[in-house]
């Protein structure tokens, strides 16, 4: 049974949270499972409680193009009446919790806000508003018409950062960032060819993060010296239906890969692969397994390949590459997201390359500051995630 029909919550739990709170978080439990799945679409979930205050419906939203997490608690129920565990007027001014604004538009699915009313849902408590301008309040606005109470701002900083990509690819048009890098205490990438750096539970990691993200970022520097396969492993494909492969995009400035087309980036039957190049280079030919942009003549124009992935429904970028990619990403003010992941080494090698290279800075006021949101140890790696602080 996917639900404990008619469950009542807890005393324990009501004497310190109050109704709104409880449920939404079970709400933002519920959206997580939406995690490789459900982008470009955000996360969400959703609970039901009738008028009772008893439990009678959850859902998330799992796939792009599938049903809302709105449509799924509400399918849930009607389920359950059908099988008499729920008595026919049990929709009827219900309470429906979901942490983000009811869409209003029709896309690949009808808009939620129609389905609730034709529930005859009661009140409507979401977390946030949605910033896509298709929605941005109008889903509240519809629903109030129709005269369903809504309340708005439950856990509303909890529900925005769970949306975090989301909420960045609507308001910038560009995608959220997360630079990944593995380099040893003295800040040097592994030298090439050699064995793993990190733990297996930190490549582990890695592959989970990877299926989280809509594109890897890499460079041809990096296809020609490693040969990167760039897709999710480690038994994650299979187990989920819900995981797919990211997108791999090259940055291939002057298209070099034409000479190299066996390398396994190219093999698309495993992942799909976007080539970057720039304007003004030869190619046989322009297809969707192109994308072209300036050519700053120091490098691509990374400003506007972002907003080119956006344009492809791109919302979040993994990036694994060497340390001048890293550093122009940094200089361009482009990354949103830093996954460090550090072994117990010290390699003393200045000929290996440093985890950042290219990004002149002369002093303390122009260094890139990072807020720490944590720090933990994979087993002999230590792992920091942390969010940038540009100088003004």
């Amino acid at each position: 049974m996917p639900v404990q029909w008619h469950a009542s919550i807890p005393s324990a739990e009501l004497a310190s949270e109050d109704c709104d709170v409880f449920w939404m978080r079970r709400c933002l439990q519920l959206a997580q499972r939406g995690l490789g799945g459900a982008s470009p679409n955000p996360l969400v979930g959703c609970v039901i409680v009738n008028k009772a205050g008893k439990l009678i419906g959850e859902g998330f939203h799992a796939k792009a193009g599938e049903a809302h997490a709105e449509v799924d608690a509400l399918r849930q129920v009607c389920e359950a009446q059908e099988l008499g565990y729920l008595g026919a007027d049990d929709l009827k001014g219900a309470t429906v919790y979901v942490n983000l604004e009811p869409c209003c538009h029709t896309g690949k699915t009808g808009p939620c806000t129609d389905a609730l009313k034709e529930a005859g849902i009661g009140t409507v408590v979401c977390g946030t508003l949605d910033p896509n301008p298709l929605v941005s309040g109008q889903g509240r606005d519809a629903l109030q018409r129709a005269q369903i109470s809504v309340r708005v701002g439950v856990l509303e900083e909890e529900c925005a950062e769970l949306n975090c990509v989301f909420f960045h690819a609507m308001t910038t048009r560009k995608p959220y960032v997360t630079l990944k890098l593995a380099a040893t205490l003295d800040g040097r990438l592994g030298p090439r060819q050699s064995a793993w750096m990190t733990s297996d539970m930190a490549r582990q990691e890695v592959h989970q993060l990877r299926s989280y993200s809509d594109a890897i970022l890499t460079t041809a520097n990096t296809v020609f010296s490693d040969n990167p396969r760039l897709t999710v492993r480690e038994g994650l494909v299979g187990k989920n239906p819900n995981v797919r492969q990211p997108l791999r995009v090259v940055l291939d400035r002057h298209n070099r890969l034409e000479a190299m087309p066996h390398c396994h980036v190219l093999d698309t039957a495993e992942a799909p692969t976007l080539r970057v190049v720039g304007s003004g280079v030869m190619v046989s030919h322009i297809d969707d397994a192109f994308l072209v942009v300036a050519d700053t003549g120091t490098g691509l124009d990374l400003t506007q390949l972002m907003t080119g992935l956006c344009e492809r429904g791109v919302t979040s970028v993994w990036v694994e590459a060497g340390g001048t990619l890293a550093g122009s990403l940094l200089d361009a003010q482009l990354v949103n997201r830093l996954k460090l992941y550090t072994p117990p080494l010290i390699l003393g090698d200045t000929s290996t390359p440093p985890m950042i290279s290219g990004r002149l800075c002369g002093n303390l006021s122009q260094a890139i500051g990072w807020n720490v949101l944590n720090r933990y140890t994979l087993e002999n790696t230590s792992v920091l995630d942390a969010t940038p602080i540009y100088p003004a």
